[in-house]
């Protein structure tokens, strides 16, 4: 690879962190072409990696946004402490960037729950009277399949909430993270609990 095409790569990891960092609710896969856009490059296999700009996320907060972030994180994991007693009886598990500790303002908060009949996470949340949409969320699965699976999305003060429903047997078998290609990071709630006093 060129030297100028390395310069660029690196400005398209630090442009992508950036809209990531500051629009939590965009994708990896958007933010890089967003950014690959924005420079004119149009060589899509030679994109940085999303492990790459994830690092490079990291990086921007820890320069940018050291003064809101970590509270901004600490907010959310209370809130998904909440979500996660809830729906208690459905084994719930964080995921995403509040577990990883990359969210911020933006971010939203995804909680894996486990039952062989999605609709009684609805009844659920219809006796609590919050609105929600049904959508699917589709994932690779360790087996390299990717998988739909039904998932409600709702608001809690504000913050955008997820809650992608998995099969009960799945409980011990996590999706493929997109970030970095190995099994996604999850956390029960007890797990959850600790990392607000490790933060608080």
């Amino acid at each position: 690879m060129q030297k100028i095409e390395v310069k660029t790569r690196q400005a398209i990891t630090e442009l992508a962190a950036r809209f990531i960092a500051e629009n939590g609710l965009i994708t990896y896969h958007a933010a890089k072409r967003k950014a690959a856009d924005h420079f004119g490059y149009n060589k899509r296999k030679d994109l940085p990696t999303n492990s790459e700009i994830e690092r490079s996320v990291v990086t921007y907060q820890n320069l940018f946004l050291n003064a809101c972030q970590p509270q901004a994180l600490f907010n959310l994991r209370c809130k998904a402490v909440d979500i996660m007693n809830l729906f208690e009886r459905f084994n719930p598990r964080l995921a995403g960037s509040v577990l990883a500790g990359t969210a911020g303002n933006h971010s939203e908060i995804i909680v894996h729950l486990f039952s062989d009949k999605p609709e009684t996470i609805s009844i659920q949340l219809l006796d609590n009277n919050i609105p929600h949409e049904l959508v699917e969320k589709r994932m690779r699965t360790a087996v390299q399949k990717i998988t739909a699976f039904p998932a409600y999305c709702f608001f809690a003060d504000d913050i955008p909430v997820v809650l992608v429903i998995f099969p009960e047997k799945d409980v011990k078998h996590a999706p493929v993270c997109p970030i970095n290609g190995k099994l996604m990071k999850r956390a029960n709630i007890t797990k959850v609990k600790a990392l607000l006093q490790e933060t608080g």
